[in-house]
């Protein structure tokens, strides 16, 4: 089944959704494509774009397109709602989360380019919190990738400008489901997270 999990909670709505299908799937069950949308020229961004529309429709009961937008800074927000929405595609896997409250949500697939960019989001203690922490390259793998995850998430949630991601948001302690981000604009954060084979999840409600 393409919906993969769904978490619901008082405060909160997300849902992560494998795509197998073909475009038309999606397109075919909402109304109002947006121009943007037919604007998109690389056929897999089209199809991540078109099922991030419509898990969201799903979440919130509304199948008209149109009113899915991005703001400015390219954030997501749903017109004439109260409700607050992120939206976060990898690879094959659309993640879509909806609360009344500010949100927050990244999914990754972990691939070794992490490694190759790990100075843009992560500081020296970081790495050395996660080499003592965690013994061997796959491990460090799997906990670069999240907490790259982790940082997308927080940046989402935050709406900031001019964030620096290594030096803004340092990593606290890691506990089970959740990792702890100490923060230059909202202090202490609580993220939650989940390790699946093939990705990492992230979000804040």
């Amino acid at each position: 089944m393409p919906q993969h999990l769904e978490i619901k909670t008082l405060d909160s709505h997300l849902m992560v959704w494998k795509i197998i299908e073909p475009i038309n799937y999606f397109e075919e069950k909402l109304s109002n494509w947006q121009n943007d949308f037919h604007q998109i020229k690389s056929e897999k961004r089209k199809l991540q774009f078109a099922a991030s529309r419509y898990v969201a429709a799903l979440l919130t009961n509304i199948f008209d397109a149109s009113q899915f937008a991005n703001a400015e800074d390219r954030r997501p927000f749903i017109k004439n709602s109260a409700l607050q929405i992120s939206i976060s595609h990898d690879e094959n896997w659309v993640a879509v989360i909806v609360s009344k409250n500010k949100v927050g949500i990244d999914i990754f697939c972990p691939t070794e380019k992490v490694f190759r960019v790990a100075h843009k989001f992560l500081s020296d203690e970081e790495k050395t919190f996660l080499q003592n922490y965690f013994s061997n390259e796959n491990e460090n793998l799997k906990w670069y990738s999240m907490l790259w995850c982790v940082k997308e998430t927080v940046f989402k949630w935050m709406r900031k400008d001019g964030v620096e991601f290594k030096e803004d948001m340092l990593l606290q302690k890691i506990e089970s489901a959740e990792i702890w981000m100490n923060t230059a604009f909202c202090g202490e954060i609580k993220v939650q997270t989940k390790f699946e084979k093939e990705f990492c999840l992230s979000w804040l409600a």
